[in-house]
């Protein structure tokens, strides 16, 4: 086997990483959703049995712990695949033998195509407007937003004397 034929079997390889990085951050996000779904329903279930508000509020705050470590994951899986890309690229790049017009760089080949076609102001605005309400990166505060609108409807207000009554 030879040099090309190497590096031409590590790219495989990397790219079957990066596919399973991809896999792995969609069950993360399904994992999560299905806690908060779950957790949402149990605080449901608490308030329509009238128990103890306190359940209510240590659940809220369970669940908005759930929902840092969902976001801490997410940015973990975040910066694997940043990297995974980056030792992506620079195989690419000794496959191509540093000739840049090569077509051995389908990866930097396609980022920079995507780069140029949404280089118009418009374009610029959507791209800033994704990814200040990135999804992956909002779910788990706005989960947390909601636990805690729920939480403080049933603190018990000699615990929090400053808060409004509901």
């Amino acid at each position: 086997m030879d040099q090309h034929e190497r590096l031409f079997a590590l790219y495989r390889t990397l790219l079957n990483e990066a596919h399973r990085m991809r896999e792995a951050r969609r069950q993360l996000v399904t994992y999560y959703m299905t806690i908060n779904t779950g957790g949402i329903g149990a605080i449901g279930f608490l308030i329509s049995q009238d128990l103890s508000p306190i359940l209510i509020v240590l659940l809220c705050g369970g669940m908005c712990f759930a929902c840092v470590f969902w976001f801490l994951s997410s940015q973990y899986y975040a910066s694997i695949s940043r990297a995974k890309y980056q030792v992506l690229y620079e195989v690419e790049d000794n496959i191509a033998g540093g000739n840049v017009a090569s077509i051995w760089r389908p990866l930097r080949e396609e980022w920079s195509i995507v780069q140029t076609q949404y280089n118009n102001p418009i374009s610029k605005f959507f791209r800033a407007v994704k990814l200040a309400f990135n999804a992956e990166l909002a779910m788990p505060f706005l989960f947390i937003l909601g636990y805690l609108i729920i939480a403080s409807l049933f603190t018990p207000e000699s615990l929090f004397p400053w808060l409004p009554a509901w």
